[in-house]
C-alpha cells in the first residue's frame, strides 16, 4: 500500500516515506518468500535513490493477515487434515471391492435383482460413513490435542468433507473394479490418492511451483481443493464468499468419480 502523500514525504528533507505490505500469513512458506522480495524491491528502490537529493529514509512496514505470528502449525495443521483423510476411505472401498472379484462372489449380486447404481450406492455409503466419522475424529483430535480452532463459519468444511469423501470412495471403488488383486490396490490407491495428494495438492509447498507440464493434474487431485476448505475454517475465516468454487469442485470430482465407477460395473457384469 503506497499512501497518496508518499511522493511528498519521499522528498521532503527530515520526513519519512511510508510502505505498507499486507501478506497473507496463512501460507507461511509463501509469505517469508513474500517478505523476502518485498525487502528487496525496497533496498533497489533506496539504492536509486542514493545519489539523489535530498536524502531519503524508506521505512517498509510489513503486516501479517490470518496468521500474524506465522505458526508453523496453523500452516500445516489443516494441510495434515486432509492429507490424513485421503488415504483409509478409497483404501478400504477398493479393497472391498477387489476383494469380491477376487473370490468370486461379485457374480451373487449379478444374479440379484440389483442394479449397479444400487450396488454402487449401497457400497459407498457404508463406506462413506466410516469416512465421515474418520472426519470427526481427526478435527476433534486437531482441536483439543494441537489446539486448531475455527476462526470462521464452519459450513463450507463440513459441505466440502462430505463430497471429499465421497470423491475418495468413488475413486476407491473404481480403482477395485479395475484390478484382480487386494495387493495392487494398494499400490494404486498409495500413488493415485495418498501420493497424489502429498505432492500436487499445495500442501508442502505452493501449485505455482509445480512445473507447468505437471501442473495440470493438481486441477483433479480434491486434495487441492479440501485444504483450501481446512485453511479457510482454522485460518482466514472468510467462509462461503471466498471458498464457494472450492466445494462446487469437489461436488464436481465426485460426480467424474461415481460416473467412472458406475461405468466400470456395468462393464464388469460383462466381463465376469
Amino acid at each position: 500500500i503506497i499512501p497518496p502523500d508518499f511522493s511528498r514525504d519521499l522528498l521532503r528533507r527530515g520526513s519519512i516515506a511510508t510502505v505498507q505490505a499486507l501478506i497473507d500469513g496463512s501460507d507461511a512458506n509463501t509469505a517469508n518468500i513474500a517478505r523476502g522480495y518485498a525487502k528487496a524491491v525496497t533496498n533497489a528502490f533506496v539504492g536509486n535513490l542514493h545519489n539523489q537529493p535530498p536524502p531519503v529514509a524508506l521505512d517498509v512496514r510489513s503486516r501479517f493477515w490470518y496468521n500474524p505470528g506465522l505458526k508453523n502449525l496453523q500452516y500445516i495443521g489443516p494441510g495434515a487434515i486432509a492429507i490424513a483423510l485421503t488415504l483409509f476411505p478409497p483404501l478400504l472401498a477398493g479393497l472391498a471391492t477387489a476383494r469380491e472379484r477376487e473370490q468370486g462372489t461379485i457374480v451373487q449380486v449379478y444374479a440379484s435383482s440389483l442394479t449397479s447404481i444400487e450396488y454402487l450406492l449401497g457400497k459407498a455409503t457404508a463406506y462413506w460413513l466410516v469416512g465421515m466419522v474418520e472426519v470427526v475424529l481427526v478435527n476433534a483430535i486437531a482441536q483439543v490435542i494441537f489446539g486448531l480452532r475455527f476462526v470462521g463459519d464452519p459450513t463450507p468444511l463440513l459441505v466440502g468433507s462430505t463430497l471429499y469423501i465421497a470423491c475418495g470412495v468413488f475413486w476407491g471403488i473404481f480403482i477395485g473394479s479395475n484390478v484382480q488383486s487386494q495387493s495392487v490396490v494398494i499400490e494404486a490407491v498409495n500413488i493415485s490418492a495418498f501420493l497424489l495428494s502429498l505432492l500436487m495438492s499445495g500442501f508442502i509447498y505452493p501449485i505455482a511451483n509445480i512445473p507447468f507440464a505437471l501442473r495440470w493434474i493438481s486441477n483433479i487431485v480434491p486434495s487441492r481443493y479440501y485444504i483450501l476448505l481446512t485453511r479457510d475454517a482454522f485460518v482466514r475465516g472468510m467462509g462461503w464468499s471466498a471458498i464457494w468454487y472450492a466445494v462446487v469442485a469437489l461436488g464436481l470430482l465426485a460426480m467424474i468419480f461415481f460416473f467412472l465407477a458406475w461405468n466400470k460395473l456395468q462393464k464388469m457384469q460383462v466381463e465376469t
